[in-house]
């Protein structure tokens, strides 16, 4: 299967979650199961910078193409699927500059079934998070997926979805983002490859994850590169040897 490297990024971009929590027993209710970290309500919306690079293999050499925008994802509607599970349904709006009127990209819908926090675009289906968030829990989050999907980036074919795991990482902290101060901020690693002794040398995988309390998403980071410059690479980074694929940096600038 074949998607555009933005479908991507956005399908594995942040969610919002019902603060409403499912039935639970007597004995669960001193539970904290962390539901406030994606408050969700029709009506809520959060507005994002992003910047993009894009790496390309030409006749001349690797060519980096950067880019700028805008996006605003709102929550419109509920409706029931198949399976009578209630779903959320999100807009997702974008635009060049301030300028510029928001126009309607996409639509995806997010679920809260099972403690599980289930969200579904263009056909591929992400357990974006387990509840109770407990510090150092680790999930397959991309089970439903095949790690051999492909995407194209600027006429290559690369494989975004290997070597993913997702983990806890951090849980109730304090953080600036963009000059603004967060009291309790939890961070997800979706994938990184780099850790460890043996580090892959050709692939480059790293999604990360940052949510505040009663806000949602407000940041995310991903770098998704290949290279087959090697021995002639020694003491490069990523950003100076990749070959084909995409960083995508993705900011919280304003939300209700």
């Amino acid at each position: 299967m074949k998607i555009s490297y933005l479908s991507l990024f956005f399908a594995v971009s942040g969610l919002w979650i019902s603060s409403c929590s499912p039935d639970t027993t007597p004995e669960e209710l001193d539970i904290d199961y962390g539901y406030e970290y994606f408050p969700l309500e029709i009506g809520k919306f959060l507005e994002y910078r992003l910047d993009s690079v894009i790496y390309d293999t030409t006749s001349i050499g690797v060519t980096r193409d950067t880019n700028v925008w805008f996006s605003r994802e709102e929550v419109v509607d509920t409706f029931r699927d198949l399976s009578n599970e209630l779903n959320y349904r999100i807009e997702r709006s974008q635009r060049k500059s301030s300028a510029d009127p928001w126009e309607i990209q996409s639509v995806y819908a997010a679920i809260l079934k099972d403690n599980q926090a289930i969200r579904i675009e263009d056909n591929f289906r992400f357990i974006k998070m387990v509840f109770p968030l407990r510090l150092g829990d680790i999930w397959d989050g991309n089970i439903f997926i095949d790690d051999e999907t492909i995407i194209t980036v600027a006429g290559e074919s690369i494989e975004p979805f290997k070597s993913w795991s997702y983990e806890l990482d951090g849980l109730d902290e304090q953080i600036i983002v963009n000059n603004t101060p967060y009291d309790s901020v939890m961070t997800i690693f979706q994938a990184n490859n780099q850790e460890g002794p043996d580090p892959n040398l050709i692939e480059l995988r790293y999604s990360k994850e940052e949510y505040a309390k009663n806000v949602g998403l407000i940041r995310r980071q991903m770098q998704i590169l290949d290279t087959q410059c090697i021995a002639d690479c020694i003491g490069q980074t990523w950003e100076q040897k990749a070959q084909k694929g995409f960083i995508l940096n993705q900011i919280l600038i304003d939300h209700n």
